[in-house]
């Protein structure tokens, strides 16, 4: 039996050892994620004071979702739209067809592909056709192609956002933190 205790001690000590690594590395990505945030926001306000063009996306970051209080997806296609937004208001104004252009290559209000959307979640085009076979993803069908509205693809990703069991949910506008670093 004491050879057994040994053996079970030496596996906890292990497994705790190993809970610790995935913490400190998920404590990094958490940081890097947080210097992302910072970052697009000092360089957009920046952008903002030489061309006030860029006030309403700088306007719109304010209001978007720190890192931790959302789904992680969802943020990235949040602020991959607004930069998309900032792209447009900085478009030359000499060419009025280029906004009807871009608007149809888009597709009807700003519908995206497969593809489009297979990058921004990083995973396969093939799982977003598994995906909309299974009936489990919201899409538009044109035709014989697949749309997709970012709106409805996010409240799909925030539906399928999980909170395990015995972790406290955050109340809106808090954090939950065990690290220095993340209260950055």
């Amino acid at each position: 039996i004491p050879a057994d205790q040994q053996l079970l001690r030496q596996t906890q000590s292990e497994i705790q050892a190993q809970i610790e690594h995935l913490r400190c590395e998920a404590d990094g990505i958490m940081t890097q994620w947080w210097e992302v945030h910072r970052a697009v926001g000092a360089e957009l306000a920046e952008a903002a004071r030489q061309a006030p063009a860029l006030l309403p996306p700088l306007e719109s970051f304010s209001r978007l979702p720190t890192p931790g209080n959302s789904h992680p997806k969802l943020q990235v296609l949040k602020l991959r739209e607004l930069l998309r937004s900032a792209m447009q208001a900085l478009a030359p104004a000499e060419s009025a067809a280029a906004p009807r252009e871009s608007k149809e290559a888009q597709g009807a209000g700003g519908l995206r592909t497969a593809k489009e959307i297979a990058a921004a979640l990083g995973i396969s085009d093939k799982t977003i056709y598994r995906l909309v076979k299974e009936g489990h993803m919201p899409y538009v069908r044109i035709q014989s192609g697949l749309r997709f509205r970012p709106a409805e693809i996010e409240a799909w990703l925030e539906s399928k956002s999980f909170q395990p069991a015995g972790m406290k949910k955050a109340p809106p506008g808090r954090r939950i933190v065990s690290n220095a670093a993340w209260k950055r």
